[in-house]
Order: C-alpha cells, then sequence, then structure tokens
C-alpha cells in the first residue's frame, strides 16, 4: 500500500518556473500566496515521502517501528493527521 501511494504523489512544483510566471507585482497579490502555498505543498509531499519510505523500511525489518518512521500507520485506512504533516 505504501509503495502504491508513494508511486501515485505528484512531483514537487518548480519553484523557478513558479516564480517566473508568477512574478511578486504590487497588482498581483495572489502569485505571493501561491507561490508561498507551493513551497508548503512541497514540504509536505517530502515528508509524505520520507513516511512512505520509512513504513516500506519498517515493514522489510530494515529500521525499527518507531513513532518516528510511523507517525500514523495504525490509520492507514482513515483520513486522520498528525502534527508531522503540519
Amino acid at each position: 500500500m505504501a509503495a502504491d501511494i508513494l508511486g501515485r504523489l505528484p512531483d514537487n512544483y518548480d519553484m523557478e518556473l513558479a516564480a517566473i510566471r508568477y512574478p511578486v507585482k504590487w497588482n498581483e497579490s495572489m502569485n505571493t500566496v501561491l507561490c508561498q502555498e507551493l513551497v508548503r505543498f512541497n514540504n509536505l509531499l517530502a515528508v509524505v515521502r520520507l513516511s512512505l519510505k520509512n513504513v516500506r523500511k519498517a515493514i522489510q525489518d530494515q529500521i525499527a517501528f518507531d513513532h518516528e518512521a510511523m507517525p500514523r500507520s495504525e490509520y492507514a485506512a482513515g483520513p486522520k493527521w498528525d502534527n508531522v504533516y503540519f
């Protein structure tokens, strides 16, 4: 299940391209907000990827099965959130 989710995650947004397409301008204040949210989303994707990789390693007994490696594995079937993702 972790491998399937990992494979379906989108790539990170290209922040250089976003800055070119949506430059910070006085009359386009939403460009700033968009770029800030893209950075946050990229950070979230990085945490999710790391968590899923750690889940796979823990299942294969390559690392210890602990809270750091498995922040919310017990909730894999339901939409629960953990502070690690915020």
